[in-house]
């Protein structure tokens, strides 16, 4: 998948244990404190508010993504095991460099393309498919870099919020073809 990184946010996500019926209740910002009410459980490693919900920290990458019909935004989070990509890509954005008139500068994020993989990781506790992120070319389509420039304006302003979707809970039994029985 190619992007083009706009704007990053560090989230501190809210979660009701699956035990009690679990979901998302709210995403508090980084700066909120809400880390300094958590104890971490010794058990699941993770970190607990007094209510007993979850506290997961959450870096949330808004992206136009780039495909041959076009472009489109959305948002990327990562979480847990994904926290040190995201920290690398944070990296390697700040790390671009560009020679302009007046010498080589840092770029803006939206500046550069990037490629994402899916990859295959395991530890002692499972598998899972992570990212691995690398570095692509510097835009040079104007009206691309126009777009991706006004939604890193938007994402800043806070006009547009990540927030994790609400689980699809469905009551209707599924129907059976009784023939297949």
């Amino acid at each position: 998948l190619e992007v083009i990184p706009v704007f990053y946010h560090l989230k501190y996500v809210e979660w009701k244990p699956r035990e009690q019926g679990g979901g998302f209740i709210a995403s508090h910002d980084a700066d909120s404190g809400i880390i300094g009410q958590t104890k971490r459980d010794p058990m699941t490693n993770k970190m607990v508010l007094p209510s007993g919900n979850h506290i997961v920290q959450t870096a949330y990458h808004y992206v136009l993504m780039i495909s041959g019909e076009g472009y489109q935004n959305a948002v990327i989070s990562m979480s847990s095991s994904q926290l040190k990509k995201s920290r690398r890509w944070n990296s390697l954005m700040l790390s671009q460099k560009i020679k302009g008139p007046q010498g080589m500068f840092t770029p803006p994020t939206y500046a550069m393309t990037y490629t994402l993989l899916s990859v295959s990781e395991s530890n002692d506790r499972g598998s899972w498919f992570g990212f691995s992120i690398e570095k692509g070319d510097q835009v040079t389509d104007a009206s691309i870099y126009g777009e991706s420039k006004a939604f890193a304006k938007s994402a800043a302003s806070g006009s547009v919020d990540a927030k994790p979707a609400a689980p699809q809970i469905t009551t209707e039994k599924p129907k059976v073809d009784d023939e297949s029985i």
